[in-house]
């Protein structure tokens, strides 16, 4: 396996790993990259999809995050530590049908707001389908994740499980698109927190040399998300759902459930450090637009904008 090639795994990660808009990030490496898809075939290999690299993968990051409240009229700001680890294995059914399963523990704290830290647990299924050996040929995948979340701050504790349908196609030599659709369930100890979304999302990774991958995305999602305040009439109105919220400590503030849009944009640049190890560094910015409009005289539209950056380490074992 080369450098970059392992470079590509964070590439594979941030691909393949439902992204919740977080309070949380966790770190699922999917087997399957650019490079290995585009490595060691030609037309007369009769095997069709490449060989899995199979190991623990380890992820160390920091997040600076400037909107942990998601919303725009009490925002508050924190920075967080994780750790993730996760391994898997592969069981091939056919030279074009394989089955991927994989494990994946994490943990996350925050500096300030501690009730937002959690410990997660998630297992993965995923077939996978390429047509040929050809170098553009794309990989067809369809996958089930299921995660426990288990909080500082109980209530919102829970599962989370997500279906998707997604393909990843070759563009040239440098450059490749990843595509998906999704749909997400979350289940919470309080109402609030439970919900659904639906999502599309496009990805491209341009590898700038065998060591330097530079990366984009965006997203679009439809569904609920929550958003934290001190008790607000403009919320309230918006809201589906409301409930106290201890993650923020004893100040009083109320998480929301809204119903709304949210749309994603993603830059990063990851660099190998050596054949086991690479670094990357990514910034994400969102945006939620409520589907309820406020309709008193003088309202302004409603919606709230996050930022994070996120600098990580990963290793394979």
């Amino acid at each position: 396996m080369t450098l970059a090639r392992f470079g590509d795994i964070r590439m594979a990660d941030r691909l393949f790993k439902r992204w919740s808009f977080r309070t949380t990030l966790a770190v699922s490496c999917v087997i399957v990259t650019r490079h290995a898809l585009a490595y060691g075939y030609d037309e007369s290999h009769p095997v069709t999809l490449p060989p899995s690299e199979t190991g623990w993968v380890v992820s160390a990051y920091s997040v600076y995050d400037d909107n942990v409240t998601r919303t725009d009229s009490d925002v508050l700001s924190d920075e967080s530590l994780g750790l993730t680890a996760s391994d898997g294995l592969s069981l091939p059914l056919s030279p074009y049908v394989r089955v991927l399963i994989e494990g994946s523990a994490g943990l996350e704290r925050f500096d300030h707001w501690v009730g937002l830290g959690h410990l997660d647990l998630g297992a993965r299924a995923e077939l996978q389908y390429r047509p040929s050996a050809a170098f553009y040929a794309p990989t067809f995948s369809l996958s089930a994740h299921i995660t426990g979340l288990d909080y500082e701050t109980r209530i919102r504790s829970g599962e989370r499980s997500v279906a998707e349908l997604s393909v990843i196609q070759p563009v040239t030599d440098q450059v490749t698109a990843f595509a998906a659709v999704s749909h997400e369930e979350r289940r919470a100890e309080n109402s609030t927190f439970d919900g659904h979304t639906d999502g599309a999302r496009l990805h491209l990774d341009d590898a700038l040399s065998d060591v330097t991958t530079l990366y984009a995305g965006v997203e679009h999602r439809y569904g609920d998300a929550v958003s934290t305040s001190f008790p607000d009439p403009d919320n309230r109105a918006l809201s589906l759902s409301r409930t106290p919220d201890p993650a923020f400590g004893d100040t009083g503030r109320i998480t929301y459930r809204i119903k709304g849009a949210t749309n994603f944009a993603t830059l990063g640049l990851n660099r190998a450090l050596g054949e086991f190890q690479s670094i990357d560094l990514s910034w994400r910015k969102a945006v939620l637009k409520p589907a309820r409009a406020l309709t008193y005289f003088g309202a302004t539209e409603a919606k709230y904008t996050d930022n994070q950056v996120t600098l990580s380490y990963l290793v394979r074992f």
